[in-house]
């Protein structure tokens, strides 16, 4: 999770500091956060650290990061049919993705086994073969007749097939067609990028690949040190996560076709991909990983990375929360959840029913000393009071519990937390972000015609942090 909305944010600004669009932004940002499954295993095979803990941690990893990648390609299939995209479709979509996942696995555990079962009855060799193909493809067809990626079908009725007890029969019989579906793949990719457009696309390919290369790194080895890993471990894991692949490329094609993406980030694509895969083995020796354990650079570089995780995670006897710190979490967790739906709830009903509500003020000629916008504005905000108000209320209790686990190594535990400079730099910090994120969320859904009015609201903003 960190590692992607590390990369997913590095790819999003870089994009918007070469001039391009919101969408073209979100397909770069999406692009660079995904990482090669084949690839990345196929280095950790050839390390032999098949069944360590590297080649665990990089599996789960690989999982989250395939199902983030059917949601963002689900999500951008979406905005790519419209003019635009709204924070209320990606709730729509996420909920959409939910309904899905959640009925397909409760009907296809139940079905697919018996369905299985009967079909290994059946006198003939390719009998379960061609019937996991067909349930493959026709989920696949649904899933897409529904709105969503086809991918998500896929996805799915293959993770149920893999939970059967017919599993590896059938997968004897799909490895061998997978290559033939591979190199139909990387045709139709490679067919796509124009040749004209590499010389372009390498200006471009070169700060894109320095943020793909340090944000992937950082993230993933920021984050192994958070874990636990060792320093080795951890930056064996941030190397092997670096290339990009597979799911990048369905992303980027999604982008061709549709003609939302300008036709140099497809060559962009191919050019970062091929880069970072010939990178990986070079950093592997170059950082002291398992595979070698000398450095060529500074080590003190890693170090900051390494214990700047283990600073978050703190001392092994740290990590269990007192009965204090469970029971405010078990409390409060909830309840902030709540109360963020009901004021997203709230500016998304505003958001809908102003210009009803205007057009109203309007036809009934009510006298107003301010205009009607501003009027909507107040009001609203009037209605959100109580809410932001519980919703810092709460979240106040669980902040403070961070920051004292966060501090805790670096100051006395007889002082007060008031009187821990680092504690109240971070506790600050994170109540700052909770109010530039809820007015940033407020602007977003509130159309004004006068950018005045978000200039004095973004000011008051920053007045009160």
């Amino acid at each position: 999770t960190i590692q992607l909305a590390i990369v997913f944010s590095l790819g999003y600004v870089v994009a918007m500091a070469f001039g391009w669009t919101h969408l073209e932004a979100l397909f770069l940002g999406s692009i660079l956060s995904i990482t090669s499954t084949a690839i990345s295993l196929r280095f950790l095979r050839d390390l032999n650290l098949v069944k360590t803990n590297e080649w665990n941690t990089v599996v789960i990893i690989l999982i989250i990061e395939d199902l983030a990648a059917i949601l963002l390609l689900t999500i951008l299939g979406d905005a790519t049919k419209g003019d635009g995209f709204a924070l209320t479709d990606f709730g729509i979509i996420i909920l959409q993705s939910i309904v899905f996942f959640v009925i397909t696995f409760g009907v296809g555990i139940k079905i697919i086994p018996k369905l299985l079962e009967h079909v290994s009855k059946i006198k003939m060799e390719e009998a379960l073969f061609i019937s996991s193909l067909a349930l493959a493809f026709g989920l696949s067809i649904l899933a897409h007749f529904l709105g969503l990626s086809s991918a998500v079908g896929a996805f799915l009725i293959g993770m149920i097939i893999a939970s059967t007890k017919y599993s590896e029969p059938i997968i004897s019989k799909v490895i061998h067609i997978r290559y033939f579906f591979l190199i139909i793949f990387f045709v139709s990719i490679c067919m796509i990028v124009n040749i004209a457009l590499i010389h372009e696309a390498i200006w471009i390919t070169i700060p894109i690949v320095i943020v793909a290369i340090f944000g992937k790194f950082i993230g993933n080895m920021f984050a192994a040190s958070f874990a636990g890993n060792t320093l080795l471990s951890a930056s064996t894991i941030g190397v092997v996560m670096i290339p990009i692949g597979e799911f990048s490329f369905i992303i980027a094609k999604l982008g061709a076709d549709s003609g939302v993406i300008r036709d140099s980030i497809f060559p962009v694509t191919v050019l970062v991909a091929i880069i970072t895969m010939l990178i990986m083995p070079l950093l592997l020796r170059a950082i002291p990983t398992k595979a070698d354990p000398k450095s060529i650079i500074p080590t003190r570089l890693l170090n900051t990375i390494f214990y700047a995780g283990m600073l978050l995670r703190g001392k092994p006897d740290d990590q269990k929360p007192n009965s204090e710190q469970k029971m405010n979490v078990k409390k409060y967790a909830p309840v902030i959840l709540v109360h963020i739906v009901v004021i997203v709830t709230i500016l998304s009903a505003m958001n809908h029913f102003s210009p009803s509500i205007i057009a109203l003020m309007n036809e009934w000629e009510i006298p107003f000393l301010i205009d009607p916008e501003v009027f909507l504005v107040i009001l609203t905000i009037t209605i959100l009071i109580y809410p932001v108000f519980s919703f810092f209320g709460r979240t106040e209790k669980i902040i403070s519990d961070v920051c004292n686990k966060i501090t805790i190594n670096f100051n006395s535990k007889e002082k007060k937390q008031v009187d821990r400079p680092l504690y109240k730099v971070i506790r600050n910090s994170l109540f700052m972000g909770l109010i530039l994120l809820l007015v940033s969320i407020f602007i977003s859904f509130v159309e004004f015609e006068d950018s005045t009015v978000i200039i004095i609201i973004s000011i008051v903003a920053l007045v009160i942090t």
